[in-house]
This record gives C-alpha cells, sequence and structure tokens, in this order.
C-alpha cells in the first residue's frame, strides 16, 4: 500500500515540478525499502471460488467509469432527444443510484451470508439480511453493464419481465 502512495508521489512530483514549480506537493521518499506482497491476481481469486463471474461483470462496468471508455462518453450523449445530443453526467445518473444501490445491498448480504459464523452476526440481524435480500430478489430489474435504452433498443415489457420472473421461479417441490 504504502509503495503505492510513494510512487503516486513521486510522479506527482515531477508533473508539478513541470507544471506548478511554486505550488509545494508531498513528495516524500520511503524510509527504508517496503516489503511488497505478493497475492495473485484478483481475478485468479475469484476463480478460485467460482465468483469469476461476479468478478468480470463488475470489474468491466467499474473500470470503464474510473477509465477512459468511449462507451462511457457516449452514455453522457444519450439522452431523450434524438434531433441533438446533449453531453451531460446527468443523463445516466438514475442508472448509476440504481446501480449504487442496488449492488451495495448485494454484496452486503453475500458479505454477510459468507462470515456471519466466523463474525458471529447475531441472529436479529441476519434476519434484516433476508429482508434485504428479499428486496432484492423482488426487484423486476438489477442495472445491466450494457442497457436496452442506451442502445435504443426497446426492452422487454414489464409484463414480459413479469413472466420471465415467475417461470425462472422453481414449482413448489423444486429446490432452488
Amino acid at each position: 500500500m504504502m509503495s503505492l502512495v510513494f510512487d503516486g508521489a513521486a510522479k506527482q512530483h515531477k508533473f508539478f515540478q513541470n507544471r506548478r514549480p511554486f505550488q509545494p506537493v508531498f513528495s516524500g521518499r520511503p524510509k527504508q525499502a517496503l516489503p511488497r506482497a505478493s497475492l495473485p491476481p484478483t481475478r485468479n481469486m475469484a476463480l478460485e471460488v467460482d465468483l469469476d463471474d461476479l468478478y468480470d461483470f463488475m470489474y468491466a462496468i467499474t473500470s470503464d467509469v474510473v477509465h477512459f471508455n468511449p462507451l462511457v462518453i457516449i452514455r453522457n450523449a444519450w439522452g431523450e432527444t434524438k434531433e441533438r445530443l446533449q453531453h451531460s453526467v446527468d443523463n445516466f445518473d438514475r442508472y448509476y443510484a440504481d446501480f449504487c444501490q442496488t449492488y451495495s445491498l448485494f454484496f452486503l448480504c453475500e458479505f454477510a451470508r459468507a462470515f456471519s459464523f466466523e463474525l458471529s452476526f447475531s441472529s436479529e440481524y441476519l434476519v434484516s439480511i433476508g429482508k434485504l435480500e428479499e428486496g432484492l430478489t423482488e426487484k423486476l430489474r438489477w442495472p445491466e453493464a450494457v442497457t436496452f435504452e442506451e442502445m435504443n433498443i426497446d426492452g422487454p415489457s414489464e409484463v414480459l419481465r413479469l413472466l420471465m420472473k415467475m417461470l425462472a421461479k422453481p414449482s413448489s417441490g423444486e429446490v432452488a
């Protein structure tokens, strides 16, 4: 972690030295060599526990948002009017709010289930997690990486989504 800090500080120092030499910036150096952790790549860890689909989906979306990607720029131009493109980060603000709310709850529930024994969660807490999971399960649509709307394609109607959801539920007697 600290090696990342000092690496960033060195790059920052060089930039400001060339562009704004009057501005003081942190440019400290480590007092001693910092040990480097040798963890396997995150995707390999996800594969090991059969979570590669989750990792790939989340990595694709979050990486696109924090690094330059023409698709994110195009999303900023997507809007209600077809006559003229209006670039604005507001065009997808509801999507990103829904994305954050949905997947933060999803990760909280997954975390609570995975570590409930080790962290000795109370039964009341696990009941509340169950209610959050029910809410997520009942939600008709979770934010996708690429939406029908941004592709200017009519997506499935709400009725069709409901039917698809009902067909996907196991009938009584079947195990989910």
